[in-house]
């Protein structure tokens, strides 16, 4: 039985599989959807936890990728058909568009010969209270061939998104018929001005990255793990402010065509154990490890044994963090079951109960969770963490909306003039240590500008001619004390 506190938000409704429809707030009502999705999807809903929209990703009769964008009322939006994507574990994501109401962009790749790439489609839910789309298949990377690691984290403001996925050489081999690998990490920024550029930062050990893998992230957005299928499974610490990985651990490393393809991790809510999903030929395994162990790999224990046909599909965590994993039964054909066939596997989810608990207190129970009649394929919603919020006392958690500047009197500090030209005078009484730092951050919350400041003065004098116009913030740390003005380059 689903169980939670607290009202959830906008990730309260799951949508996916053959018509399942859980809804945190209703868990012994026999929900439908009107979908029918063999893999990837994403879903959401509003700011009181009431479903506005889902997206479907399925094969034709043809084995070719369809998608289309149903409303709640689970029919297909205006302009809602033709959504180019691929079939993947991870290949659609939703996010709303910071600062503007009722828009939702949905991310969503593509693999189809000449139309590779990224893609975005623009979506108001409430349009005509039925929904329409109104832009749909904007390329936005077209040049390189994207895999299924499509994932995304709340920026550090509480505000804006990082979107990140990886890509893989179409052919899989070089010039000289070498294996290509690659550790690059793409990524943009959405923001209220719209998606920012590309940016990639390489890190981590090279592998090589064919079709199928995972990028996920802890609840509080500080850790991410990438596992593939080529085996290679990497921990990341996250800076939720600057967008970029650090301090990588390479848990398992990149070895090609070893059969063991690991589809899936997911964190618990503490960030300690890690449940990854091996596809791994005749036998395939759902593990946990301890990331707070000096030996993670040590740690590694196997929760579940699940044999051919049935394998592991996608492992999410929901608002009531617990993990929910989907297992497929494949001895059925690649477009979906029959209508007549209902089983033990495909009318449950399995699910880990604690999963911040070792084995076996972590209470992993095989097809422990009943779908009311409705039936799971491979995957779960690919859903970012919706309510996560700013990072507080982060640099760039300033920027988030709702959050007011420090009393003047209280902080002790004066900008002047405001609107700024060229020189910006900072006006300041330090109180609790005989130095502080002074930052500035710009609307994206890129850091533009850093000094140290003294308790022997009082006044420091900013250079702003070569700032681009726009709102900025500037922020005194003083001892672990945070003083905050915003200021506008005209």
């Amino acid at each position: 039985m689903l169980s939670y506190q607290t009202v959830a938000q906008q990730g309260n409704v799951w949508v996916f599989g053959d018509s399942a429809y859980l809804d945190i707030n209703q868990p012994n009502q026999p929900l439908r959807s009107g979908g029918k999705f063999f893999l990837g999807t994403s879903s959401i809903a509003n700011n009181a936890g009431d479903l506005l929209f889902y997206t479907v990703s399925t094969v034709d009769s043809q084995g070719l990728s369809i998608g289309y964008i149903c409303n709640k009322q689970n029919f297909i939006m205006s302009n809602g058909n033709g959504i180019r994507n691929r079939v993947g574990y991870h290949s659609n994501l939703i996010l709303p568009w910071p600062d503007h109401d009722s828009l939702y962009y949905l991310f969503h790749t593509s693999i189809l010969y000449n139309n590779w790439g990224i893609y975005y489609s623009l979506i108001n839910p409430l349009k005509n209270n039925t929904g329409e789309v109104i832009q749909k298949n904007i390329s936005f990377q077209s040049n390189s061939f994207p895999t299924d690691v499509l994932s995304a984290v709340k920026h550090g403001n509480g505000r804006d998104w990082w979107l990140f996925w990886r890509n893989h050489d179409r052919e899989g081999l070089d010039s000289t018929f070498q294996i290509q690998t690659n550790n690059t990490y793409y990524r943009v920024l959405l923001t209220p001005l719209g998606i920012q550029p590309i940016d990639s930062q390489s890190i981590g050990q090279p592998g090589y990255l064919y079709l199928y893998g995972d990028l996920t992230f802890s609840k509080d957005g500080n850790k991410a793990a990438y596992c593939g299928q080529s085996g290679m499974l990497e921990i990341f610490d996250f800076n939720r402010c600057t967008g970029l990985f650090y301090n990588p651990i390479t848990v398992l490393p990149n070895v090609l065509y070893n059969n063991q393809t690991l589809i899936s991790a997911e964190f618990s809510a503490s960030g300690q154990y890690l449940y990854v999903g091996e596809v791994a030929g005749g036998s395939s395994f759902i593990y946990q490890y301890d990331l707070f162990s000096t030996n993670i790999l040590a740690t590694r224990i196997v929760l579940d044994t699940i044999y051919y046909p049935s394998q592991p599909g996608t492992l999410e965590r929901w608002v009531d963090d617990k993990i929910y994993i989907s297992i497929l039964d494949s001895s059925f054909n690649s477009i979906g079951y029959t209508d007549t066939t209902y089983n033990q596997t495909n009318t449950h989810l399995s699910v880990i109960n604690n999963p911040d608990l070792p084995f076996p207190q972590c209470n992993y129970v095989t097809n422990g969770f009943y779908l009311n009649g409705a039936r799971t394929f491979q995957s779960l919603p690919n859903n970012p963490n919706y309510d996560l919020g700013m990072a507080a006392g982060s640099p760039c958690d300033t920027l988030s909306v709702g959050i007011a500047e420090n009393n003047a009197e209280q902080n002790e500090i004066k900008i002047s003039p405001n609107p700024v030209h060229d020189n910006l005078m900072l006006s300041y009484k330090l109180t609790q240590s005989k130095q502080a730092v002074v930052y500035i951050y710009d609307l994206l919350g890129q850091l533009v500008f850093s000094q140290q400041i003294y308790s022997s003065g009082t006044q420091l004098l900013i250079h702003t001619e070569n700032f681009q116009k726009g709102m900025y913030v500037i922020s005194v740390e003083d001892n672990g004390k945070r003083m905050n003005k915003k200021f506008i380059k005209e």
